[in-house]
């Protein structure tokens, strides 16, 4: 079955439609999305000032608490205490309450089953108890009602209560030190069960031993009226919840008393479990908290979730771990409310852009009825170029501008690409198309200089990485190395595996080619460098390379056949660069140089020779050089380093052998590690002891295999 053929009216009308729709899509998607983050972001800080004013409320609420607390153990601590000081401690304990209208119970309880404490009644009256447990274990206590002037008699009563046994009591004896509790029920009769929290400090008499503890206790009662006061958008929520060690999350302060507490027919109540917190958004909110939270003082995290199926913004942030309190503040409000504009606002920009695809149409057609006709003849010329048949041909000018520019565009295109099926360096096409003439083989002669960089290990690499570890550290390195060798004006040659070749002088000649292959190779190992400082914890191995550079007459230009070619360069230089890579495994460097790089570069560089070496496929001896840094970036012990160097050289050639020994251990002292002093002490011992012939010139026959080494 042919398939439907489409003209190009029909294409363009289509087209003009397409991309109007499409804008006006993504003009209003972009539209609802910025003013969704606007909303969004305008939520979050709302949240996050609310969630600040509650979290400087607790605050300071914890650290007028701490603060009361170590006040009063400065105070008791350091003397034993008797039930005969708990009038005097009560006075003072008066006092305390009276500037702090927050606090709920100052509380003294001592190992012997004493205890008293201070209370402020939900009417504001502070009242007294003294307790002593008898030998029955039945406490027995009195309660006083204190005014200015007296004391007033409430009556005596009998009770189990036991300081003792509390868990604030063992807290604060087990630890040794000031400790908050969870968060419990004060039931204190006949005011209704509130959620408190203690913090607890203990007693030492003058020896030292324990004796007791002191509190500071408040209920969370005005805590929940301060949340009352909040105002989150119309229909928010916040609250306060504290986590336990094992994670679980209960609810402790909240506009409404009943989302808390669980009355139960027994008479005690109980604070209520998540799963019981009869508000639908705020039981959901506090199921999202996760258990593993960390509690730093960090910023307000962001939950989106759904309550009764529909979609709420929330947000929670803990206090800090140095509070004393593991408690968490939750924001929460229906995204309703935020983005009911935002959606009506959508609306009527879908209207609009109906009304423009309809105009567009009709614009679409007026414009297919000018250009289908020049369209078709041009349509017959990109099939000829898609068959790749590029032969010239003369196309009839057109009256519309952009037609023509088209149709010579069409030929330049064919001309481009006849230069293209050869493939050469990206300088080389572009001389090719500006200069409209096909490339040829043939090369020329110049001074140029060449660079090697290989990546090491990578027979190791092959071994123990997976292909696709192995793939991301050969392109990691040969990023570096492309980047770096750009930079500096070279032109890469080829990639060679886990290896590059470039070179400097062509197609553009260059004067400094010698000092911008040493800077590049620089660069290379400085950002290498940087790349394992950045990966040490990633798992992936570290790329590191070995480069050898060499400067010398060499031949540049096309080399292959008629149908496909190669810009490269050919001579020996480019060879003895190649095994320039392989002499720095002998040295334990990472940048060599042949003595012409070393003079070309001129004094723009810092490198120290070496002794020389006899390479395979040359016949005449090549003095080496480590490329240590460019002459600006150079330190004191870089330009001491290539002092001494030249000293041992000179010394070892002239076969003094005390004075190259003394060098080489100068060396050692500036980097201990140093290969090649190592080697020059090992030949120094052997040539003191006779193993030196009247043949001897001091160069070194150093084996390579041919290409690239590992």
């Amino acid at each position: 079955m042919t398939p439907r053929r489409l003209t190009f009216r029909s294409v363009l009308v289509g087209m003009v439609l397409a991309i109007l729709t499409i804008a006006v899509g993504l003009i209003g998607t972009t539209s609802y999305l910025n003013a969704k983050f606007v909303v969004g972001d305008l939520s979050m800080r709302v949240f996050e000032q609310t969630s600040r004013r509650i979290h400087d409320r607790i605050e300071r609420l914890v650290e007028d608490a701490a603060f009361a607390n170590r006040v009063h153990r400065k105070e008791l601590d350091g003397r034993t205490l008797t039930a005969d000081d708990f009038p005097a401690i009560a006075g003072r304990f008066r006092e305390s309450m009276q500037l702090a209208p927050d606090f709920t119970y100052h509380a003294v309880g001592l190992r012997t089953g004493d205890y008293m404490h201070v209370v402020r009644r939900p009417s504001g009256r502070i009242e007294t108890r003294f307790s002593r447990v008898g030998e029955d274990g039945v406490s027995e206590h009195h309660d006083y009602d204190i005014t200015e002037d007296e004391w007033i008699d409430l009556g005596v009563g009998r009770s189990d209560f036991d300081p003792r046994v509390r868990p604030w009591f063992e807290a604060a004896e087990g630890r040794g030190e000031q400790i908050w509790t969870p968060v419990y029920l004060f039931r204190n009769p006949p005011d209704p069960d509130v959620p408190g929290v203690t913090c607890a400090s203990p007693l030492r008499d003058e020896n030292g031993d324990f004796v007791g503890a002191v509190t500071v206790d408040f209920d969370l009662a005005s805590l929940s009226r301060f949340l009352g006061g909040l105002r989150v958008f119309e229909r928010g929520d916040a609250f306060v919840a504290e986590i336990d060690e094992e994670g679980t999350v209960r609810l402790i302060a909240h506009a409404d008393p009943s989302q808390i507490v669980e009355p139960s027919p027994t008479g005690q109540s109980a604070l209520r479990p998540i799963d019981a917190i009869p508000r639908p958004s705020l039981r959901s909110l506090a199921q999202r908290v996760p258990a593993g939270i960390v509690l730093d003082d960090g910023p307000l995290a962001r939950i989106p979730f759904d309550a009764e199926g529909e979609p709420y913004v929330g947000g929670y942030r803990a206090l800090g771990a140095e509070a004393g309190v593991r408690w968490i503040i939750g924001v929460g409000v229906p995204e309703q409310e935020l983005m009911g504009t935002v959606r009506r606002s959508n609306y009527e920009t879908a209207l609009i852009g109906l009304a423009s695809v309809l105009l567009a149409i009709l614009f679409g057609m007026q414009l297919a009825r000018r250009i289908s006709g020049p369209i078709q003849r041009l349509a017959k010329e990109t099939e000829q170029i898609a068959a790749l048949n590029l032969e010239p041909t003369v196309l009839e000018r057109s009256k519309l501008v952009e037609i023509d520019l088209l149709s010579t565009a069409l030929e330049e295109m064919k001309a481009g690409l006849r230069s293209f099926q050869r493939f050469v360096p990206t300088e080389v096409v572009q001389a090719t198309v500006r200069g409209g003439r096909d490339l040829s083989i043939g090369g020329e002669r110049r001074k140029m200089t060449v660079l090697f960089a290989d990546l090491v290990g990578f027979s190791n690499m092959t071994e123990k990485c997976r292909p696709e570890e192995l793939v991301r550290v050969v392109n990691c390195f040969l990023e570096v190395a492309t980047g770096s060798i750009v930079a500096y004006g070279g032109t890469i040659d080829k990639y060679i595996g886990d290896a590059v070749m470039a070179f400097w002088g062509a197609p553009k000649p260059s004067e400094t080619h010698a000092a911008d292959a040493c800077a590049a190779a620089l660069r290379i190992q400085s950002q290498l460098d940087d790349l394992a400082y950045a990966l040490r914890f990633s798992g992936m191995p570290k790329p590191q390379a070995r480069i050898g550079i060499s400067t010398g007459d060499l031949v540049v230009g096309n080399v292959g056949s008629t149908i496909r070619l190669n810009y490269t360069v050919l001579g020996d230089h480019a060879n003895l660069a190649s095994r320039l890579v392989a002499i720095n495994k002998v040295y334990g460097t990472r940048i060599l140089l042949s003595d012409t790089t070393r003079d070309a570069a001129g004094e723009g560089i810092v490198a120290r020779p070496f002794e020389p070496v006899l390479v395979k496929g040359r016949s005449a001896e090549n003095l080496v050089y480590e490329l240590i840094a460019l002459r600006e970036d150079a330190c004191d012990e870089d330009l001491e380093l290539v002092e001494v160097s030249r000293a041992l050289l000179e010394a070892y050639l002239a076969r003094d052998f005390e004075e190259a020994s003394a060098m080489a251990h100068r060396i050692l002292a500036l980097r201990p590690s140093d290969a090649f002093a190592r080697t020059i002490l090992d030949d120094c011992r052997a040539m003191r002891r006779g193993e030196v012939d009247d043949s001897w010139t001091g160069a070194r026959r150093v084996v390579v295999t041919d290409g690239i080494p590992d």
